[in-house]
């Protein structure tokens, strides 16, 4: 943490408004997916998870725009997490159940 100029409270700050918005972005995301479909959900916060990523070298460590930086990973990350891709495969499964049988000897 010395090497990033920043304090256990500062990094300990950052990762809670991570996991707090998370938490709060995985239920509008899975509401999304219910009510438009996984790729109309998937694609658009993958690209705003690649806008966001790179935006990291802008903000210092110990600052308001770290903690906005994280804040915004966390919102955008769960748009493409375990919650829709087990929609996405749940639903995979359902449609091609029974094409995994192997033909009878």
């Amino acid at each position: 943490m010395h090497d990033f100029d920043a304090g256990r409270a500062a990094v300990s700050l950052a990762f809670t408004l991570q996991q707090i918005a998370g938490a709060l972005s995985t239920a509008l995301a899975g509401w999304l997916v219910g009510r438009c479909g996984a790729p109309e959900v998937i694609l658009p916060a993958t690209a705003m998870f690649g806008v966001i990523l790179p935006s990291n070298k802008l903000s210092p460590a110990p600052s308001g725009k770290c903690y906005l930086f994280y804040a915004a990973l966390g919102l955008w990350v769960h748009g493409m997490g375990l919650v829709l891709y087990g929609y996405v495969i749940s639903h995979w499964f359902d449609r091609l159940i029974g094409t995994g049988v192997s033909p009878p000897v």
